[in-house]
């Protein structure tokens, strides 16, 4: 099977050669042979090339390629490993003892699975080898107790029970799955995105008939001069062929995000089913939204669609006004002091049979001087690239040894870290987390972010592997919602820097704006705690995100390795300054290299500019703030603009 696959390889490789051939002996022909006008001539050397070259390569070869043999292969190899290996275990037992079986089927696994896994185990393979191992200790133990073996066609009806039994409630999903659903559910998922990029040849197609028809319409009518016809053409073809490549891209991206997703439920599938998320279980008060938050009692949406804390406000205030507040008939669930900031946090619920509305002029009229407003809910911001050949951190923004030796603090408000990942054990980082729940605690992001800032190992280094990283942990993975900070919890780690004296802190993560968390943000400045934070990736005409939007905190866009702007970077005029961003190397949850794009991970390199170019305590003043704008790289128009603001920010010597 595998050598039909390679076969089927050999042959898409060969066609693209041949039909490059037939183009240019078409070519040399219509040169040397067929009389007519220059722009025919041109026209059907475009059409040819154009359309059986590029098409032929790039969606022959790219997707049949990429999806059928991967898809196939990985299959082939996952169906082969489970049969192969189950057979030979029913046949050993039958044969031999229990004792000489454990040894040959431990050998023959290893065997198998080395054998078929020749240039690179997939995940897949890797899971088949997991399940075929059980599988086979399985029936070691049954022989042990002095079982008769059941014939084939028993075990393969039991086997259809074990699965059924195996099947798991995850969050997030509709219905109980088995391990099974995940790779149908992947495979659903390349589909749909095989027929996306379909879809954007076919567009391709007709625009560009369409060019062509208006030319040459144009041309009969002899209204307008040949140049400017020929000028016009050439553009529609230009954005026929732009249009397509961004709706790949879109399709490749949107196929990108659902993976990930798919796989982290996925990976909540195989906690759940081994016991291990939530002690043994769900637990009695689990949330089909909200999972097993302390926090949260429900999700809604404010006014302008963003997500918020169902049923509640949060209060930002003096502790007399609380009590007022809650003499008044509503509810306070939690307060906590928050030193550094030197208020009460408080979350409050209204009396029953309020309406937003006037629960929300009630809490005004009674704490006139406090911050009031929902605890919205905030995301990570990352696009996953598509593996480890990213640009290192240290290509894309070169420092000095002595650079980056300095031991200064920096923060990073984030999802947890996998401490346990090579890159970052034995750096310097204080950890704490500040969500008030008990559902999973996502790593990737922060990890990521993390390994770009102080990860250090043979095969990667970080920009400042030497300082001291203050890591808050400010995120939940939510049934329906993936990973997911609250207000509260950004806030709760906003103090924590400030109270360990933390001059720059990193805020890779988007949301809507909210009057606590710009509060804290505006205290913290005063103080001399500069928040850096990414824009956010919702494309050229997106609204503004916060906490990038507030004009406390330094906001950064993403460029890449051309200094070109990422594409689906949120522009404005709050912008400050470009950083890396596209296509960059770093250390994922698993341990393993990884590249993404995002303003997300420009962020970083940012924070690190200011970390460098700040005083010995690791605080920036404004001075220092002033004189980085004046050095940034001026990208695009000249001067400050929505799309690069101030430009590449470079450290200061």
């Amino acid at each position: 099977m595998i050598r039909h696959k390679l076969m089927r390889l050999f042959g898409c490789l060969l066609l693209p050669v041949a039909v490059v051939t037939v183009s240019f002996d078409y070519q040399a022909h219509a040169l040397f042979l067929k009389p007519g006008p220059e722009d025919d001539v041109e026209d059907d050397i475009e059409d040819d090339i154009d359309d059986k070259v590029e098409d032929k390569i790039e969606d022959d070869i790219e997707d049949d390629i990429e999806d059928d043999i991967e898809d196939d292969i990985e299959d082939d190899i996952e169906d082969d490993i489970e049969d192969k290996v189950e057979d030979d275990i029913e046949d050993d037992i039958e044969d031999r003892s229990s004792g000489k079986v454990e040894d040959r089927i431990d050998d023959r696994i290893s065997d198998r699975v080395s054998n078929s896994g020749k240039g690179g185990r997939s995940r897949d393979s890797r899971k088949a080898e997991d399940r075929a191992a059980k599988r086979a200790e399985d029936q070691i133990s049954n022989s042990g107790s002095g079982n008769r073996f059941r014939d084939r066609s028993d075990k393969k009806a039991e086997d259809r029970i074990d699965d059924d039994e195996r099947l798991v409630r995850v969050p997030g999903l509709a219905q109980p799955v088995n391990e099974a659903f995940f790779d149908d559910a992947e495979r659903a998922l390349k589909d749909e995105r095989q027929a996306a990029r379909q879809n954007a040849n076919l567009e391709r197609k007709a625009a560009r008939d369409l060019a062509r028809a208006e030319r040459d319409a144009a041309l009969a009518a002899g209204i307008k001069d040949e140049d400017t016809i020929e000028a016009e053409y050439r553009a529609a073809i230009e954005a026929a062929d732009l249009a397509r490549e961004e709706a790949k891209d879109q399709a490749d991206e949107t196929f990108e995000i659902a993976r990930e997703e798919l796989r982290e439920q996925e990976d909540q599938y195989e906690e759940i089913a081994e016991g291990g998320s939530y002690s043994g279980g769900l637990p009695s008060n689990f949330d089909p939204d909200i999972g097993a938050s302390e926090e949260l009692t429900g999700i809604d949406k404010d006014s302008d669609g963003f997500d918020i804390a169902a049923g509640e406000w949060l209060v930002l205030s003096s502790g007399s006004e609380l009590d007022a507040i809650e003499r008044t008939g509503f509810s306070v669930r939690a307060r906590e002091e928050l030193a550094m900031l030197g208020q009460v946090m408080a979350r409050v619920a209204p009396p029953s049979g309020w309406s937003v509305a006037q629960g929300d002029a009630a809490l005004r009229r009674l704490a006139p001087t406090a911050e009031v407003d929902f605890n919205h809910l905030y995301a990570p911001q990352l696009i996953r690239g598509k593996g480890p050949r990213g640009v290192k951190p240290l290509a894309a923004m070169p420092l000095s040894r002595a650079q980056r030796r300095t031991a200064k603090k920096i923060g990073l408000i984030d999802t947890s870290l996998a401490m346990q990942t090579t890159g970052l054990q034995g750096r310097n980082i204080i950890g704490r987390d500040f969500v008030r729940s008990r559902n999973r605690r996502p790593t990737g992001h922060g990890t990521a972010v993390a390994s770009i800032l102080a990860g250090q190992r043979r095969d990667y280094a970080g920009l400042i592997p030497n300082s001291r990283l203050y890591a808050a942990s400010a995120f939940e993975i939510l049934p329906k919602r993936g990973q997911t900070a609250t207000t509260a919890s950004l806030v709760r780690a906003l103090n924590w820097m400030a109270a360990n004296d933390v001059g720059i802190v990193n805020m890779s993560l988007t949301g809507p704006r909210n009057n606590i968390l710009q509060k804290a943000i505006r205290n913290l400045r005063q103080r001399g705690v500069v928040i850096v934070a990414a824009v956010g990736n919702g494309g050229p005409s997106a609204k503004p995100l916060y906490p990038a939007g507030y004009s406390d905190v330094v906001s950064v866009t993403a460029i890449d390795k051309n200094r070109r702007i990422f594409r689906l970077a949120n522009r404005g005029q709050y912008l400050d300054f470009a950083a890396p961003g596209v296509n960059i190397s770093h250390i994922a949850g698993n341990g393993k290299l990884d590249s993404a794009s995002g303003t997300s991970i420009a962020a970083p390199f940012a924070a690190t500019a200011l970390l460098l170019s700040s005083d010995k305590t690791g605080h920036i003043n404004g001075s220092a703030l002033q004189k980085l704008r004046l050095k940034a790289v001026d990208l695009g128009a000249r001067g400050h603009d929505p799309i690069y603001g101030y430009g590449l920010i470079r450290p200061l010597p």
